[in-house]
């Protein structure tokens, strides 16, 4: 094939403006809520649940730790421009993100076009790296509220460890503890 005739076929690719810029970003409340009720009509996205070993360890690391965990995950998966792996860079298991990033259809850039209308094949910007790492913090809250737990703060390892077993006391009047009388 000829050069000049695939130059036709495949003109050079310029990088896609992203649809997003900050200014979409002013009623981000508004717009993640809505984000969230669109991913509801999508049966894939509704099946994804934080199970219990996920809701322990937002209770054992505080939320506080796993949105700095979000916001580098997300920086190092899905901000940059170009990703090597992209569609099978986020584990199906694991770490509360990675089930919030396939809930919320932030887990690779086709995902994101689709959900959120941030082009592939250019670098996040800070505005849209906020706005996907807000996404996400929010809907693992709504997670939590129907678990009904207490998780604003980590707890201690001390807290963590079993109380020590109390020992029956032994009555007057019991005999079963006595194997000799």
């Amino acid at each position: 094939m000829s050069d000049s005739l695939q130059a036709s076929l495949w003109p050079e690719e310029k990088p896609a403006k992203p649809l997003m810029d900050s200014t979409l970003f002013e009623n981000e409340p508004e717009r993640i809520d809505e984000r969230l009720r669109a991913l509801t009509h999508s049966n894939f996205r509704m099946s994804w649940h934080l199970k219990r070993q996920q809701v322990q360890y937002i209770q054992e690391k505080g939320l506080e730790t796993i949105a700095r965990h979000c916001d580098e995950m997300i920086a190092l998966r899905l901000a940059p421009a170009v990703i090597p792996n992209d569609g099978s860079q986020t584990p199906m298991k694991g770490h509360p993100v990675f089930i919030a990033q396939h809930a919320t259809g932030t887990c690779c850039r086709s995902c994101l076009k689709k959900w959120h209308h941030i082009e592939p094949g250019m670098a996040f910007t800070h505005a849209q790296q906020h706005y996907v790492t807000k996404l996400i913090m929010t809907w693992i809250n709504q997670e939590l509220s129907h678990w009904q737990l207490p998780l604003s703060t980590p707890t201690k390892a001390a807290d963590r460890k079993r109380p020590p077993k109390v020992l029956r006391q032994k009555k007057a009047d019991d005999t079963s503890m006595n194997l000799f009388g």
